[in-house]
């Protein structure tokens, strides 16, 4: 393997200089409103500096797909805690932010119930092989190095989780699950629409994605949650 493509996989498939240099000029700036009480909205998508992505269930909490020592999947947090420069987008074409509300109604049936929490995991879990000396796992070099373009592949997964209980997927990492918190509210012809695959997009790539997508604005940006 090519030192080249060694860089590419640890850096998450994308500048990582780049993501965290963005991040860090819309958090310290005073062009966006500040991340807090009378900014978030459900189904808000924030990135963090260290290379995660969140999804806002309520002005309070948080919804996110993690891989820690003693929890492997999707949980909830509260934004209080959530420390770190972080950015926002949401989608501007859906009135009263209708979309937005679903995808985080959505997910949150993705988090723990009891029995899964005893188990350390969310009803949709984070599984992941770690290889060793490569500082991440067999998803992470998956989503780093394959197509992020939209396709068949994309189309299939997306009308498979359709036909399960909440529509959910057995696992996804933190981009994975923002993206098909989406997807799978909305239909493919709707502005706004993130023709990406899931399954092969990191947070960077996502990010990218949504700078470029006139359908979602940054919103709110900062570090600690104001109230």
């Amino acid at each position: 393997m090519s030192m080249n493509l060694l860089d590419m996989i640890k850096n998450n498939g994308a500048a990582t200089g780049s993501y965290q240099s963005f991040i860090e000029q819309a958090a310290s700036s005073n062009s966006h409103p500040k991340f807090g009480y009378d900014t978030v909205l459900p189904g808000d998508v924030f990135f963090l500096r260290s290379g995660h992505a969140c999804l806002v269930l309520s002005n309070g909490l948080y919804i996110h797909s993690t891989d820690e020592q003693n929890f492997h999947g999707v949980k909830m947090d509260s934004l209080l805690e959530s420390r770190g420069r972080k950015v926002a987008f949401r989608l501007n074409t859906s009135p009263d932010n209708k979309t937005g509300r679903d995808a985080a109604f959505l997910v949150k049936d993705w988090v723990n119930d009891g029995q899964n929490a005893d188990q350390g995991r969310g009803k949709v879990g984070y599984s992941d092989v770690h290889l060793p000396g490569m500082g991440l796992g067999l998803r992470g070099i998956m989503s780093a190095i394959g197509p992020s373009k939209f396709g068949k592949g994309a189309r299939g997964r997306l009308a498979k989780y359709k036909g399960r209980d909440g529509m959910r997927p057995k696992n996804a990492f933190c981009s994975e699950m923002c993206i098909l918190a989406y997807q799978l509210v909305m239909a493919e012809i709707e502005a706004g629409f993130i023709n990406l695959d899931a399954k092969f997009t990191t947070p960077p790539k996502l990010l990218d994605w949504f700078r470029s997508n006139g359908s979602w604005d940054i919103v709110w940006a900062g570090s600690e949650y104001e109230m």
